[in-house]
């Protein structure tokens, strides 16, 4: 196949420009360092992707085959080592917005260019409307008859994928990246499961800040970087849980190492607001906390979450403390349903207030 004029080599260092177009670099650029490190590990994470077409995936294999004896058309030679060939297309949207007109074509040009023994096409966003499988049926039905496999996937679905597969197989400059690949679709909000989780903090020192609606802890990595989530708990002594609330978003307060003045960011949102006014709202906020909060601001960076709708309520977790967070999956869809979810998990108990 004659190499696209307009393409270029994945790099690290790539010059894209559009998110779409950088995240679609990210992404192949981890499979890349994963094949190079072993290729093994590369053909488990497309077969796991694919495993929903178990017909598929249970022959798939990048690895060379070593037989012997084996009859040609004219020849039986002693050994022959022979590859399957393979092309994957990867087709990334920030969301659902798959055109059939757009999928047919690459459909088109996989079977014009490519003479492989598989052929995938990913169709990966952050999350799939109930209205995409009667959108692209006839895509399905074109991509089967001509033996592509047309999958379906999540960012969360990929990168839970290469983390559950590369764990302790990959060398750590390799799982660093997979981390901070991660991380940036945390914060591009590409990962959709944050909807269903609740990040609780061991708050033991701060309840008057909570209380003012007001998270803070120091802008690092470690055991203070937070997933993106919808909820937020706050963990105190004794295994007890004694708020939950929304999260409406964090923002970053530094200082200037210039100036001196500070300067607000916003690292992801959950409500419709602008950046100013939550910039606002935080530093309002912040200047209600106690005098060693603010003197802490005048030395590192912070990372603020605004809290609403701050909710009293009395779980006990009966695994014991929370060292500095614990994440939990849930399904409720607003603060109700999250404290009655919380009170039926089996995790922890209530006590009444």
């Amino acid at each position: 196949m004659s190499k696209n004029l307009n393409s270029e080599e994945l790099s690290i260092f790539n010059n894209y420009s559009q998110k779409e177009n950088r995240t679609t670099a990210y992404c192949g650029l981890i499979l890349k360092l994963v094949y190079n490190e072993n290729p093994k590990l590369f053909e488990d994470i497309i077969v796991s992707l694919v495993n929903d077409s178990s017909d598929f995936s249970t022959q798939f294999t990048l690895q060379p085959l070593f037989d012997t004896q084996v009859k040609k058309s004219k020849s039986i030679p002693d050994l022959c080592i022979s590859q399957r060939s393979f092309a994957i297309y990867f087709e990334d949207k920030n969301t659902d917005w798959f055109t059939p007109e757009q999928i047919n074509n690459h459909i088109h040009g996989m079977l014009k260019n490519n003479k492989s023994d598989y052929m995938i096409i990913f169709l990966m966003t952050n999350d799939f409307s109930n209205v995409i499988d009667d959108k692209i049926k006839e895509c399905y039905n074109k991509a089967q008859k001509n033996s592509i496999s047309l999958v379906k996937i999540t960012f969360s679905k990929y990168i839970d994928t290469i983390k559950s597969i590369c764990k302790n197989n990959v060398n750590k400059l390799i799982e660093n990246l997979i981390d901070e690949f991660e991380n940036y679709l945390d914060r591009n909000n590409l990962l959709y499961d944050w909807k269903n989780r609740i990040d609780i903090i061991s708050c033991r020192n701060t309840q008057n800040e909570i209380t003012q609606l007001l998270y803070a802890c120091p802008n690092q990595n470690g055991a203070y970087s937070h997933k993106k989530s919808k909820y937020f708990g706050s963990y105190i002594a004794n295994r007890k849980i004694n708020y939950v609330a929304n999260i409406d978003a964090v923002v970053i307060r530094e200082l200037d190492k210039y100036t001196g003045k500070v300067v607000y960011s916003t690292k992801w949102k959950n409500i419709k607001e602008s950046d100013q006014k939550l910039h606002d709202i935080a530093e309002t906020r912040f200047q209600k906390c106690e005098q060693w909060r603010i003197d802490e601001g005048k030395q590192k960076a912070l990372q603020l979450f605004l809290l609403s709708d701050l909710r009293p309520i009395n779980l006990i977790r009966k695994k014991g403390c929370v060292e500095t967070k614990t994440y939990v999956t849930v399904k409720a869809k607003n603060l109700d349903e999250l404290i009655t979810e919380l009170k039926n998990n089996n995790d922890f108990y209530c006590e009444e207030l």
